[in-house]
């Protein structure tokens, strides 16, 4: 049986959540969406549950200790053969993290035309105070440590965002 579990802080994004997934699931598919802080929910999820957790837009909100924790955690719910996907934004080698936001500021003040100017000056300032980027060889690190995971791999790779994939 397909079954679906959305965790979000927010409570009209597992509204939104449930819109658009419901309709692309079979009638008998177990479906559940909870407001939690993401680290939170995967500390009290039952170990070995999941064949595939995904995280999009969200785990860049976490401090790298956080991410780290995360990362050890998602591996414990992860059945075999399971994997972890995660599409977000990251640093690249060789930058830090007031250069990546100045960059992606500036990207965004240029290139995200559909937003208000108060809309793009809340998108900045959201993320010059609660964005923290980390570097694929970090999440390389936490996954191989203690063999976590066989193997990470970045499956799509733009400026400011990867598409990566932990795998059990």
């Amino acid at each position: 049986m397909t079954s679906y579990t959305g965790v979000d802080l927010s409570e009209q994004a597992m509204e939104i959540g449930e819109h658009n997934v419901r309709p692309k699931l079979a009638a008998n598919a177990q479906l559940s969406f909870v407001v939690d802080d993401m680290l939170s929910y995967v500390r009290k999820a039952a170990s070995a549950s999941y064949d595939l957790v995904f995280s999009s837009i969200a785990v860049h909100h976490l401090q790298d200790n956080e991410k780290e924790q995360l990362v050890r955690e998602v591996r414990r719910i992860i059945k075999p053969n399971g994997v972890f996907m995660l599409i977000d934004i990251f640093l690249q080698e060789d930058e830090d993290r007031d250069r990546f936001v100045k960059d992606i500021a500036a990207h965004i003040r240029g290139d995200w035309i559909k937003l208000t100017p108060e809309e793009t000056d809340s998108l900045v300032n959201h993320m010059f105070n609660f964005d923290f980027p980390a570097k694929l060889t970090s999440y390389d690190r936490w996954a191989k440590q203690d063999s976590l995971y066989t193997d990470v791999k970045c499956l799509e790779s733009l400026r400011f965002y990867k598409t990566i994939v932990l795998e059990v």
